[in-house]
Order: C-alpha cells, then sequence, then structure tokens
C-alpha cells in the first residue's frame, strides 16, 4: 500500500503538468476555437505558478520518497489546486464559468488518496473558497475582482432589487451554485473515501492472502526436504549395513547378529517416522474429525497410557510419580487421541530424563477444564529453541545428542490434537534442570468436582520395577 500512495501522488503531479500546459494553450486558443474572450494574461501567470509549485514538490518527493511525504505532498498538492482553481475561476467569468466542476474532481482525488477526515477537511477547504468567491461577486465593493469572460452566453445582466446587475452577482445563482458545489464536493469525498477504502482492505487481504500462501508453500518445501532426509538417514544405514555383510565373505555369528540388530532398528525408526507422518497428515487434512468423538474418561485412561511405559522407565532407572482425580473426569476425544497425546509426552520425558531422575504426571479440575502436567527432571530445553518447539521435526539441539533417531513430530501432533479438543498446550523448561508440559482439555458433561475424594497418587521407583503395573511417567 505505501508503494501504492507514492504512486498515485507521482500520477497527480504528472497530471498536473498537463494542466498548466492546457491553461497556457486556452489562453491562446479560446478566443479562435470558441469566440469566448479570455484575459491571457492573468491565466498565463496562474499556469506558472502551478507549474512552479508542482516542480517543487516533484522535487520534494523525488528526494524524500516515503510514504508520510507522498501523503503531506498530496494534502499540500490539493490545497495549492483549490487557490490555483479558485483565481483561475474568478478570472474567468467567476462562479458561471463550468470550470468550477474541477472543484469536486479534486475533492474526489483527495478521497481516494487520503485519509476519509482529511479529504472532508479538504472539501471544506475548496467549499470555503466558492462561498467566499459568491460573497466577493455579490459585493459591490470586490465585484469589481471578478475578471469577465467576452462573448459568453451566460455572461449577461439581470434585474435584482430594482438595479442592473452581473447574472454571476445575482445571490440565488451564488447561493445554488455555491450549495451545489461543496455538496457536491463533499459527496465525492464520501463515495471516492468509501470505495478507496474498500479497495485497500481487499488489497491487505489479498497480501495477508499471498503471504500466508508463500508461506505454506515454504513450509511445505521445508517439510518436504526434511522428510526426505529423515527417511534417507535410515536407508542409506541399512544399505551401507547390508553392503558390509554382501562384501564380506564370512561373517561371525557375532557380527551378524550385531548387524540384524541395527538392520531391525533403523527399520523401526523409519516406521515409527511414517505412522507419525500419517497420524499428522490424517489431523491436519481433516479426517480425524469424521471419527466419532465420545466421552472418554481420562482419569482411568490416563492411568494406561501411564502404566504403559513401566517397562521402559524401569530400565533406565528413572523414577516415576502420578497424582490423578480418584474419580471420573469425562473429555470428548476420538479413540487415539489422549493415547497419541499423553503417550508422546510421557515417552519424552522419559527418554530425556537421566537415570535417577523423576518423571511426574499429575492431573485435576480447574473452571471446566482438565489441566494435565507432565514435569520431568532432565535435560531441560534450551530458551533458544523453545520457539520452534511444536514444528514439524524440529528436535532440540541437546536432544539430538543424546537421542540421534526420532522423528521429531511427536509435539506437532501433541499441539494439533489439543487445537483440535479446544484446548492448549504450553511448556517450561530451563536447560539442565527439566521441562513441564501443561495441557488443557475441556471437561465434557457434568464430571464429579475435585474435593469430593482424595486424589489417587502413587509414585513408582526403579525398584518397584517388579511389580504388575507402574502408573506415572
Amino acid at each position: 500500500m505505501q508503494e501504492v500512495m507514492v504512486g498515485r501522488v507521482r500520477w497527480l503531479i504528472r497530471l498536473r503538468w498537463l494542466a498548466a500546459a492546457g491553461l497556457v494553450a486556452t489562453a491562446f486558443a479560446a478566443r479562435e476555437l470558441t469566440g469566448v474572450q479570455v484575459e491571457p494574461v492573468p491565466v498565463i501567470v496562474i499556469a506558472i505558478a502551478i507549474a512552479a509549485y508542482n516542480g517543487l514538490l516533484q522535487w520534494w518527493l523525488a528526494r524524500s520518497g516515503s510514504p508520510a511525504a507522498a501523503e503531506a505532498s498530496a494534502t499540500m498538492q490539493i490545497i495549492a489546486d483549490f487557490l490555483c482553481l479558485a483565481a483561475l475561476i474568478n478570472c474567468t467569468g467567476g462562479l458561471i464559468n463550468p470550470l468550477i466542476v474541477f472543484m469536486m474532481f479534486h475533492a474526489a482525488i483527495a478521497g481516494i488518496i487520503l485519509p476519509r477526515l482529511r479529504a472532508y477537511l479538504l472539501a471544506g477547504f475548496g467549499t470555503f473558497l466558492i462561498v467566499l468567491m459568491g460573497l466577493a461577486h455579490m459585493s459591490e465593493r470586490f465585484s469589481t475582482w471578478r475578471i469577465p469572460l467576452g462573448n459568453f452566453p451566460l455572461e449577461t445582466t439581470v434585474t435584482f432589487g430594482g438595479r442592473q446587475i452581473a447574472l454571476a452577482q445575482h445571490p440565488v445563482l451564488v447561493l445554488a451554485i455555491a450549495f451545489a458545489t461543496g455538496s457536491g464536493m463533499f459527496l465525492s469525498a464520501y463515495f471516492t473515501s468509501s470505495i478507496a477504502r474498500q479497495l485497500r482492505q481487499a488489497y491487505r487481504q489479498l497480501a495477508a492472502a499471498h503471504q500466508h500462501a508463500s508461506e505454506r508453500e515454504e513450509a511445505k518445501s521445508l517439510f518436504m526436504r526434511t522428510m526426505a532426509h529423515q527417511l534417507r538417514s535410515p536407508l542409506a544405514a541399512i544399505t551401507s549395513l547390508i553392503n558390509a555383510v554382501a562384501q564380506t565373505k564370512t561373517v561371525q555369528p557375532e557380527r551378524l547378529g550385531d548387524i540384524h540388530r541395527r538392520i531391525k532398528a533403523r527399520c523401526a525408526s523409519m516406521m515409527d517416522l511414517v505412522d507419525d507422518l500419517l497420524r499428522l497428515a490424517q489431523i491436519r487434512e481433516g479426517s480425524v474429525r469424521e471419527e466419532a468423538t465420545e466421552p472418554i474418561n481420562a482419569s482411568v485412561r490416563f492411568k494406561e497410557i501411564a502404566a504403559s511405559f513401566e517397562a521402559t522407565a524401569a530400565d533406565r532407572q528413572v523414577t516415576l510419580e502420578h497424582e490423578l482425580p480418584s474419580h471420573p473426569v469425562m473429555v470428548l476425544a476420538g479413540p487415539r487421541d489422549l493415547g497419541d497425546l499423553l503417550g508422546n509426552l510421557i515417552g519424552n520425558a522419559v527418554k530425556y530424563t537421566p537415570s535417577g531422575g523423576t518423571v511426574r504426571l499429575s492431573s485435576g479440575l480447574q473452571g471446566g477444564m482438565l489441566v494435565t502436567e507432565v514435569s520431568d527432571t532432565g535435560i531441560g530445553i534450551p530458551q533458544a529453541d523453545m520457539q520452534r518447539l511444536f514444528t514439524e521435526f524440529f528436535r532440540a539441539a541437546n536432544a539430538k545428542k543424546q537421542e540421534a533417531h526420532s522423528s521429531g513430530l511427536g509435539l506437532s501432533i501433541c499441539k494439533e490434537i489439543v487445537d483440535r479438543l479446544g484446548g492448549r498446550i504450553e511448556c517450561r523448561s530451563k536447560e539442565g534442570e527439566g521441562t513441564t508440559f501443561r495441557f488443557e482439555l475441556p471437561v465434557a458433561g457434568a464430571t464429579c468436582p475435585l474435593d469430593d475424594g482424595p486424589a489417587e497418587k502413587k509414585d513408582a521407583s526403579p525398584a518397584a520395577a517388579s511389580k504388575p503395573a507402574v502408573e506415572g511417567m
């Protein structure tokens, strides 16, 4: 829009050069072409004045070139045009001159280029000049300032108040012309500013849509490049291992078993990546919305999810704790939503918490929302990486060092699920001290209050791993 403003002001300057040249030509050719006698000297002087301030404004705009300077230049141009046009009308017959319609033309230009209030002020200024000119015409003292047009049909006399006066001095005509011209200027400013405002809004919307489309295209390209890289890395490793076996005549059983385990791990990594990609695509394409949502007892489901991480936590010597509501808490969700959401958060917490650390799951009701937190005493997240935490394939620098193979899609899936269920998710973290993920989900229907019974609390230390179930993170 800034470039558009500067371009419009430059167009107005170019148009004024033509107007100045046209005035000079009219001063000399009016009598031969129309038979109307125009006093050439005042017209030429006015044309020179227009050319002078037009050149000055063009030079000023060329030096600055800013939108603010263009807007100020447009305001000064229209004020100067009104003054010169009023002088020209007065020197060529006064209010009976048809050139008075150009006053409305300038009001329309102001409505297009400038803000509405300024356009109204300029229309008021033009109306003031018309009224001032009309009062001068009716005044005996200043009526001689008007230069009549020779051989012009409206340059005639009429009887008013028992005396002969020029038609241009007739009070009724003067008032009618002043009212019509003033109203025309305000209406021109109103309609053109309204249209210009709608066009500017449409332009901004189109610009925003274009920017959004460009960002989406860029994100899509980045997504495809990253996905190709993520798939290529394990494939290259598998190919390398297979070639190593093929180029060796005899392979020790221990070596062959190691290669088999590594190939299997790489294949599992690719399968996890493909599964995450499919799940994320389903959520974003809206196919998940078609799945039937139903009230799910989050208390029970969260316990089941936490229990599924028992073996992993025990293997890593991580203490698991949880504090969940002892009563049913219902939320509307799809069959896989809570498992994918909480499973990703617990899995990451266990994965990035060193031996001897603690992972804690807590959940409770707050103002009609089920608020759940998954906290750990793990490696934390660098502050510089927090802004991109929920971006596809993004992984914090310290996470890459500790765990080489990961899709980087888990937190993106969590964000999409929470958004789709009408909740929100946030993260607090300090590198080297731990991380806390907090998400809120709307409660479905009637749910028992938290104070109807104590929350169920359970700890699971690595020493308790032999028990049949560990509920926690």
